[in-house]
């Protein structure tokens, strides 16, 4: 089945689940923002979790579909329309639009389109096709690295993607609780780099509300807020970071890293949000705030086994 992108959105991209385990090559792992949403939107889709979809940013894509599709959006709300069109270039003729489903698999038609608006949300929303996005793999990977323009893809006006062997599934919904507020609280735990700064400023870091600004991306976010003080060079010997690491340079200002971040890092770290609250802040778009509860890696465990557990018991059949 073949996709043509007619309008690509802000920034929309094909991303999975990434490619771990190449941080020693210089590699960062990529991979969606929001994986809970990618893996959802999969398992509407009736394909397997991991499977390519696309990741789309602030305003999505407008999208025709030349074949019968089964396909699901999770993430963040957006406007959506499926459009039936006189032409199939120009959607100034469009005979009929009607809203589009959120967090529920449905049908298109072949020759509708999907066209996708701007956020009423968080930053980011997910669309997978049945059959998944088939792509070449780079390192075992459909994602696509922005930065360093590694596998994947970066939409463009024109790009045709072609999908997978679709496997018979019934249609389904999810009562997934998004929660994707303006004002966002996050678990993390302390960073290794304790004896960098001043009495006080990890307990500042901890207490006071950090503003996303636009200079934030997928390889990382930089938030502006109450400057942390350091009693020494903010720079360190290179170690590898992961994904959610909050790095502090000179300025004071924490930087929380994407899944596009370098292998490794010089700067120190105040803290790492942990993996099952790194959804809400991938959602976080510029002027939202993020304010960081203090918690342990048992805790941040528990808390990653108990949301792996809960977001399947919201999917149910609908046919």
């Amino acid at each position: 089945m073949t996709l043509l992108v007619m309008h690509p959105g802000a920034l929309s991209t094909v991303q999975d689940l990434g490619r771990p385990g190449y941080g020693s090559a210089g590699v960062a792992p990529s991979g969606a923002m929001d994986p809970w949403a990618l893996r959802a939107a999969n398992v509407l889709a009736g394909n397997e979790e991991g499977a390519a979809a696309i990741e789309f940013t602030m305003r999505g894509p407008t999208i025709a579909f030349e074949n019968e599709a089964v396909v699901a959006l999770t993430g963040s709300r957006f406007e959506v329309s499926i459009l039936r069109s006189v032409s199939g270039s120009a959607f100034e003729r469009d005979v009929d639009a009607t809203t589009a489903p959120h967090q529920s698999s449905f049908r298109l038609r072949a020759g509708e389109s999907l066209r996708i608006g701007t956020t009423l949300g968080g930053a980011r929303g997910y669309l997978a096709v049945r059959g998944g996005i088939d792509l070449p793999p780079t390192l075992g990977s459909r994602s696509t690295q922005v930065a360093a323009g590694l596998g994947g893809r970066v939409l463009g006006q024109g790009d045709r993607l072609e999908t997978g062997t679709a496997s018979d599934a019934p249609l389904r919904r999810a009562h997934l609780d998004v929660a994707y507020r303006s004002q966002l609280r996050v678990r993390a735990i302390a960073g290794p780099q304790h004896d960098i700064f001043l009495a006080g400023s990890v307990e500042r870091f901890f207490s006071s509300p950090y503003a996303v600004t636009a200079r934030s991306d997928r390889t990382g976010m930089r938030l502006q807020g109450p400057p942390l003080e350091l009693r020494a060079k903010p720079d360190i010997d290179p170690e590898g970071v992961v994904t959610g690491a909050l790095q502090i340079p000179g300025d004071g200002q924490p930087i929380l890293l994407g899944c596009d971040r370098p292998a490794t890092g010089g700067y120190a770290k105040v803290a790492t949000v942990i993996g099952a609250d790194m959804h809400l802040a991938a959602q976080a778009k510029p002027g939202d705030t993020l304010s960081f509860d203090r918690t342990t890696p048992e805790d941040a465990r528990a808390a990653w086994r108990e949301r792996e557990e809960s977001w399947r018991r919201t999917i149910e059949d609908i046919e």
